[in-house]
């Protein structure tokens, strides 16, 4: 019958703060609007009290885990480390939780003196130490995305990524 699997389908997930507290659980249920032929559509709001926000200065990160269930069959797993803020543009002023910020950067390319295209987890470690010394907290990525651990590790260290597209023509995008 047309339909009956999605019927069943539904994601559960877990918010756990910084230090492993849950703080939430909740299941989230397709919500009747499905586009194409295979897409079906989940919708989920959650309020957080005195959230912990980051920014540059305070990258404060929260672990979500979802699970795609179909009844009570689990099909797939995800987890990953988000952080919570709030991002404004008005009259040119960039702000973040609605601080202004100033953006002070670099171009940054996954590249190796020794290793070539093969940057190891230290040496991006070292890189954003360094980054960090000369009182940067913006990085722009080059052509080509990035290492993913890059990125995790921009988040927990707390530094703004402008993760560039790998196509031309990206402001279309």
């Amino acid at each position: 019958e047309k339909g009956k699997f999605s019927r069943n389908l539904n994601f559960t997930g877990e918010l756990f703060d910084g230090k492993g507290k849950l703080l939430k659980t909740f299941t989230i249920q397709p919500d009747g609007t499905a586009s194409g032929t295979n897409t079906l559509h989940f919708k989920q709001r959650l309020s957080i009290e005195n959230p912990e926000l980051w920014n540059a200065e305070t990258p404060n990160l929260y672990t979500l885990k979802l699970k795609l269930r179909n009844k009570d069959v689990e099909l797939q797993k995800y987890s990953d480390r988000i952080g919570i803020r709030e991002i404004s543009w008005l009259d040119g002023v960039l702000k973040i939780n609605g601080t202004q910020i100033k953006l002070k950067g670099v171009n940054h390319h996954d590249l190796s003196p020794v290793n070539g295209r093969s940057i190891t987890e230290a040496e991006m470690k070292e890189d954003l130490k360094l980054m960090r010394e000369a009182n940067v907290n913006f990085i722009r990525t080059s052509h080509y995305p990035p290492h993913p651990r890059l990125l995790e590790l921009c988040d927990s260290l707390g530094f703004y990524v402008m993760d560039e597209i790998p196509y031309g023509f990206g402001d279309e995008h």
